[in-house]
């Protein structure tokens, strides 16, 4: 009588194609969990920029702004992991009769990458903010 089964090469092969699906699926969850973690982050720097949009459109001072923000707003222009550098450039324009503008240009910078200062940028977002100067 003879017997069917797998060869040794067979489990061997298999059990190693099984071991590199198995590698590749923790990689691939890997990578999407630094990816969301990274996606968090700057969806958290930009909505401070746009909480600081919504204080300088009522009224409130730039210093006063970046003053009541959180701690890990810092003024360092290269600022450091975890941080932000939120800056204000204000300007004023007068409508001929009308009004005066106040202009500010509120930009966000960031640091983004690895985990090595080798690997990681320093990105930024700029946006223009208007209000009617306050007297």
């Amino acid at each position: 009588m003879k017997r069917s089964g797998y060869s040794l090469v067979e489990v061997v092969i298999a059990g190693a194609l099984l071991a590199i699906g198995i590698a590749a699926a923790a990689m691939l969850a890997h990578v999407l969990v630094q990816n969301e973690e990274a996606s968090l982050r700057v969806t958290r720097i930009l909505n401070t920029q746009e909480q600081a949009g919504r204080l300088y459109h009522l009224g409130l001072s730039t210093t006063t702004i970046t003053n009541i923000l959180p701690e890990w707003c810092t003024n360092n222009s290269s600022p450091p992991a975890g941080s932000i550098n939120l800056s204000f450039t204000t300007t004023t324009t007068n409508i001929a009769g009308v009004i005066a503008m106040e202009q500010a240009l509120c930009t966000v910078r960031y640091r983004m990458g690895g985990q090595t200062s080798g690997t990681d940028t320093i990105r930024s977002n700029t946006v223009l903010l208007v209000r009617p100067t306050i007297r």
